[in-house]
């Protein structure tokens, strides 16, 4: 005899144990039956009496009485006993009734068995399915796919299908029931009752598994060949026990935190997991997919198999690392394996390339104030810092250097002090100091915005002032710590048996190069996992310039996505496709998947207008802690667009709210803050997006052409959410949505929420909103440093710079042609009595019509 267990009957287990008493005491008797099981003891129900009622609503049913009126339901047919439901007598009579007409049936094209829902006789009330509507929304028959819906309207007139193509989740059982006895075929009208059934219930896959046994696709396990049988392997629902470590089916058993989700292992996911692969391997995997899951069984099996070497699990995302970190401990520690933990490190790149620079540079006067994200005297931020640098603040002109860049980049439309940022950041993820020439010439893959060699040989020394500018003060960012350490690359030492790689489109070529470095090459050196779809940041990205080389057999896809609901999901995946171009991100080495929705619904996305950002902020706080569920110990997280991490942990330093910015545990709060980068690798069952708004999200002032990276942030924080997905904006929402689009609900703040007063103050962040100048401290050029001077022609921003220079000058008719500030500028433009004549001099015509509309 076969044994498998439905996985619903864990958390069934756990809740019993949690009621404690002789409750407590059934639960350990359904443990002890798969505990003897597991060692294949001939008769694991021995001593357990079956009820003594038969079952006639499930086929091969059969009940165990346990403690305390607890009710043990198997289905027992052939050589296979499936565990398929515990719990009072009331939850199992409740349970039998929701579930009549089920079976278990095989599926040979991938060894596994699936439920099937057939309706006994359609004509008698208790023999026929009688599924409670999910109340989602929609037409029922879209849901099906054109194979699936080609099975069912084979050889069926038009007008007998035409009345389910209007049905929805409010059609009534007695609706769906004429509709499929006036067509003449007995077989296909049981067909059809079963699967709309089964659709408005909102259960997918046991609408397909109905169709796929009606076209003999998959066997009922009563009708199924012996050889079928005994080939079945675990799947998404049903594992074997013969197949699960028991120590890890007792952690399962004995779970009631949020750490859940981690120790289940889908077949999928269980062969990654173990297969050997013969030199580096990567995972492509959609969001919700377990890419991370996999990760971590694996490294945990491969530091098994290479007792006393070190296992390396890497991220750029500290807080993703301490997770990841809390995880394995966690699995090590159910699983009496404890020792195994001290030979798997788990770090941050940043965190590794710190240990290992202060290996090679220990003597450096200067390690340990230049080696921190933050100034060590004022402990200012890279952002603050860099505004500083690129404005030639603080004594610095260093940047003076690209002023020209940044005024072709202004008369493109384009915020040069972000753009010039960013393409800072790619040069360092591409090219070692020594080597940074080849940027003269080399394709900037990724940047749309053309730069001659002359051009680039200003970046380069712009660049060259930025990293003084870090040294001088103290401090370094990410990707200085990588610039540093590819000094330093032939002595890095292959200290890690394997090293695996989480969000691995995140990470630049240089990066690549020291994971190279990491490992000596052999079976399972390398293994990568990530998702194009979710590549973030502005980086150079060539796994094989790395000296990454994947075999084909290395490439590995998982399509499924197990976390979000369909609708969440298919919103997310929609939003992408239609915003971005995907064929500019597919490459030889990654790809844009398509993914296959997990099996359950939600309510569709809310697209939900705030008064203002901070009613924004405010409002999701009160709706996080009225929902969220204590006992079910729900998490939430509300993520900020066109903030940076540094500027939220600032502005929420000293609230009760927890920032996700790495220093904190999740297990510390049940609503967390953040930016949309720090999202990745996690996921909440509630989530709110705020601030996609149309003057803030996508940036207005980067070229459209690369406005895909803000995209995938969006994307990668949306599918953060299992069952509950808000995206709140004010005035008028991002140019990304449209006031048709089908995937999401409009509404207001207001609908759900009295007024109440702001409890917490959100200030209106300089580096990435719009912000009110104060014109009377600018001089031209100063102002050709805000947002508000991008657009401006090349010649208006020299007017600017030449007669806004900090003095008032007068012609010798006394005549104004020199203003100290554009304070005194804009009030001159917009005076009743001004001099338009004498204006339209100084600056000539056409420039002069430009300030006017500028001041306007």
């Amino acid at each position: 005899m076969d044994y498998f267990v439905d996985k619903s009957i864990t958390k069934q287990v756990v809740e019993l144990r949690k009621r404690g008493g002789i409750y407590q005491k059934a639960a350990e008797k359904v443990k002890q039956i798969i505990g003897d099981i597991s060692l294949k003891q001939t008769n694991p129900f021995s001593g357990i009496s079956i009820t003594k009622h038969g079952e006639t609503r499930i086929k091969n049913c059969i009940k165990y009485d346990l403690s305390g009126f607890v009710r043990l339901i198997t289905i027992q047919e052939k050589s296979i006993c499936t565990l398929k439901f515990v719990g009072t007598h009331d939850e199992c009579d409740k349970w039998l009734e929701s579930n009549k007409g089920l079976n278990i049936a095989v599926n040979s094209s991938t060894k596994t068995m699936v439920d099937v829902m057939i309706s006994e006789d359609i004509h008698d009330v208790s023999k026929r399915l009688t599924e409670e509507s999910d109340y989602s929304e929609g037409i029922l028959i879209e849901r099906l796919k054109e194979n699936y819906l080609s099975i069912l309207t084979d050889s069926v007139l038009y007008k007998y299908v035409a009345p389910f193509q209007k049905f929805d989740s409010t059609v009534s059982h007695d609706e769906l029931l004429d509709a499929c006895l006036a067509i003449p075929d007995d077989r296909k009208q049981t067909l059809y009752f079963d699967v709309f059934s089964s659709l408005l219930k909102g259960d997918l896959d046991a609408a397909k598994n109905r169709l796929l046994e009606f076209k003999e696709e998959i066997k009922l396990i009563d009708v199924a060949s012996n050889g079928e049988i005994s080939e079945i392997t675990s799947n998404d629902q049903y594992l074997k026990l013969s197949d699960i470590d028991p120590d890890i089916f007792e952690i399962i058993l004995s779970k009631t935190d949020w750490y859940e989700w981690m120790v289940f292992l889908h077949p999928e996911q269980k062969k990654v997991v173990e297969t050997n692969y013969n030199g580096p391997a990567r995972l492509l995997g959609v969001s919700g997919s377990g890419k991370t899951c996999v990760l971590i069984h694996r490294a945990i099996r491969l530091a098994k198999q290479y007792p006393g070497e070190k296992v390396l699990i890497l991220t750029l995302n500290k807080s993703l690392a301490n997770l990841i970190r809390g995880l394995v401990y966690h699995l090590l520690e159910q699983s009496n394996s404890l020792q195994v933990f001290d030979h798997i490190k788990i770090s941050s790149f940043w965190e590794l390339s710190r240990d290992l620079l202060e290996q090679f540079d220990d003597k450096n006067p200067l390690f340990q104030k230049t080696y921190n994200l933050t100034t060590y005297k004022t402990n200012e931020s890279i952002d603050e810092i860099w505004q500083e640098y690129y404005r030639c603040e603080a004594n610095n002109s260093d940047a003076e250097v690209i002023f020209p860049i940044h005024q072709t980049l202004l008369s493109r439309g384009i915020y040069p002090e972000d753009y010039i940022k960013q393409e800072f950041d790619w040069i360092r993820s591409a090219l070692q100091s020594s080597s940074r020439v080849d940027y003269l010439k080399i394709e900037r893959g990724g940047r749309y915005i053309p730069l001659q060699e002359d051009d680039r040989k200003l970046i380069l020394k712009g660049l060259e002032g930025w990293e003084r500018k870090m040294e001088d003060v103290g401090a370094i960012d990410h990707l200085g710590f990588t610039s540093a350490l590819v000094n330093y690359l032939e002595q890095i030492k292959p200290i890690y048996r394997s090293v695996l790689v989480d969000e691995i489109q995140d990470f630049g070529t240089l990066e690549l190069k020291v994971i190279r470095r990491l490992a000596s090459e052999a079976v399972n050196d390398i293994f990568v996992c990530g998702d194009t779809a979710q590549q973030v940041y502005n980086k150079h990205h060539k796994i094989r310039s790395a000296g990454i080389n994947i075999l084909p057999e290395g490439f590995v896809k998982i399509l499924k996505n197990y976390r979000n609901s369909r609708e969440i999901l298919e919103a997310a995946y929609n939003l992408f496709k239609n915003n971005v171009n995907i064929e500019q991100l597919k490459n030889d080495e990654m790809e844009i998947l398509n993914p296959e929705y997990a099996n359950f619904s939600s309510p569709k996305p809310f697209l939900r207008k705030g008064l203002s950002i901070q009613h924004e902020v405010n409002s999701s706080i009160q709706y996080l802690k009225m929902v969220l569920d204590r006992e079910k110990k729900e998490k939430a997280c509300i993520a900020l667009c066109g903030y940076t991490i540094f500027e939220i942990s600032s502005m929420f330093k000293n609230s009760d709210l927890v920032v996700l910015d790495g220093e904190r545990d999740l297990s510390e709060s049940n609503i967390f803050i953040s930016d949309l980068e720090q999202t990745k690798g996690f996921e909440f069952d509630r989530m709110i997006i705020i601030n996609c708004t149309k003057q803030v999200f996508p940036n207005p002032d980067l070229p459209k052409e690369e406005s895909y990276r803000d995209i995938s942030k969006l994307y990668v924080a949306m599918t953060r959410a299992k069952k509950d997905l808000i995206i709140s904006y004010s005035r008028d929402f991002s140019e990304i949505f449209t006031t048709d689009n089908q995937d999401f609900t409009y509404d207001n703040w207001s609908d759900h929420l009295e007024d109440k007063t702001d409890v917490y103050q959100v200030s209106v962040n300089k580096y990435s909103a719009p912000t009110k100048l104060d014109l009377s401290k600018l001089t031209g050029k100063d102002f050709l440093y805000h947002k508000k001077s991008v657009g401006i022609s090349r010649e208006l921003q020299n007017k600017l710079q030449e007669l806004v220079d900090g003095k008032d000058i007068t012609d010798d008719k006394g005549k104004k042609i020199g203003w100290k500030n554009m304070a005194l500028l804009s009030n001159e433009i917009n005076s009743r009595t001004k001099d338009i004549p004498s204006l339209s001099r100084t600056f000539g015509p056409s420039v002069y019509k430009e300030v006017e509309i500028l001041f306007v």
